[in-house]
C-alpha cells in the first residue's frame, strides 16, 4: 500500500511539474521569428517600461516576455507574451487584436505595402501564450510555430 501510495504521488508531482514547462521560452521563440520573417535590421527590443507605454498593456499580468518592433517606418514587430493565467492570455490577445486593427488603419492610407504585411499579421494564443508577428515573410514564420 505505501508502494502505490508513493507511486501515485510521484505520477501526481511529475504531471504537475510538467505542466509549468508547457509554455515556450519566449526569448528564444522571438529569435526564431526574427531569424525567419525577413525583418528590417532596425528592429528594437522593448524593456517591460516601453511595452506598457506603446501597447498600454499592464505588465503586471506578463509573467515574461520578448518583444521587437521596427525602429523604421514599418509595420514589422515580434511579441512572445506568457501571461500569467489564462485569463489574462485572452486580455492580452484582445489588446493585440484591436492593436493591429488600429495600424492597419493608421498603415493603410500612408503606406499600403506596410498595410499588407498586417493583412498577414499572425496573432495566436496557445495556452497562456499570446504571439504577434507582423513581418514581410509571414509564410517563414508560420512554419516556425508550426514546428514547435
Amino acid at each position: 500500500m505505501k508502494r502505490w501510495t508513493a507511486c501515485l504521488l510521484l505520477c501526481l508531482l511529475l504531471v504537475g511539474c510538467s505542466a509549468d514547462t508547457a509554455e515556450p521560452d519566449p526569448v528564444q521563440l522571438g529569435s526564431d521569428l526574427l531569424a525567419a520573417g525577413g525583418f528590417p535590421e532596425s528592429m528594437v527590443e522593448l524593456d517591460a517600461d516601453m511595452m506598457e507605454a506603446v501597447y498600454r498593456m499592464d505588465m503586471g499580468t506578463v509573467e515574461d516576455f520578448f518583444a521587437s518592433v521596427s525602429g523604421g517606418a514599418t509595420a514589422d514587430e515580434v511579441l512572445v507574451l506568457i501571461a500569467a493565467d489564462e485569463d489574462a492570455a485572452g486580455n492580452l490577445e484582445e489588446l493585440l487584436a484591436d492593436h493591429v486593427s488600429y495600424r492597419l488603419d493608421s498603415f493603410s492610407t500612408y503606406l499600403p505595402a506596410e498595410a499588407e504585411k498586417l493583412r498577414h499579421a499572425i496573432l495566436t494564443r496557445e495556452g497562456r501564450t499570446v504571439i504577434l508577428c507582423v513581418c514581410g515573410d509571414y509564410e517563414a514564420a508560420q512554419a516556425v510555430l508550426d514546428e514547435r
